[in-house]
């Protein structure tokens, strides 16, 4: 069994230091510089915590930035770990993710996005799948019913969509 924080645990710690849901769009400058340096802040102690759950190897790449994450140049090296986390959903019996896309992110990184297959409730697939992954940020989204037969992009959903657009237009 995988031991990993789920996009729900994420979420709910991110509620837990006082993040209202709209805190990016919040009118009062003043208040929403507080809550980004809550954010960020949590952001940092969280992602922290995933990287010393990794073995010393990814570790030590992180820290000198040579992780597949790191640059938009890796994404051959990001697609390899995108299709072991595939393969690892389905050893634990997560079978409703349709693809794992790897996609560039602003500041040179890379994210996973989960294709979830239609039917499925992103609440689910938010208390199943890993918010990080082997050093890699992911978000989900659900295929509507047209969408569940083609390949696409994600599109930041849950809690991230509310201020964050991430896909490029190209796949890496």
């Amino acid at each position: 069994m995988q031991q990993w924080l789920t996009i729900a645990e994420v979420n709910a710690r991110y509620e837990d230091i006082g993040l209202p849901d709209d805190w990016a769009v919040e009118p009062n400058l003043e208040v929403r510089d507080r809550y980004f340096q809550r954010y960020s802040e949590a952001r940092k102690k969280i992602f922290q915590e995933h990287i010393d759950t990794l073995p010393k190897q990814e570790q030590r790449s992180i820290g000198i930035g040579e992780h597949p994450s790191q640059s938009h140049s890796r994404g051959k090296e990001a697609r390899v770990i995108a299709d072991e986390l595939e393969a690892d959903l389905i050893d634990e019996g997560i079978d409703f993710v349709k693809k794992v896309e790897v996609g560039a992110y602003h500041g040179d990184r890379i994210i996973f996005g989960y294709l979830i297959k239609s039917g499925v409730s992103l609440s689910k697939a938010e208390t199943l799948l890993p918010f990080y992954y082997r050093g890699f940020e992911t978000r989900c989204r659900v295929l509507s019913n047209n969408e569940a037969n083609k390949s696409q992009h994600p599109t930041a959903s849950s809690f991230w969509a509310r201020f964050f657009s991430w896909f490029t237009k190209s796949k890496l």
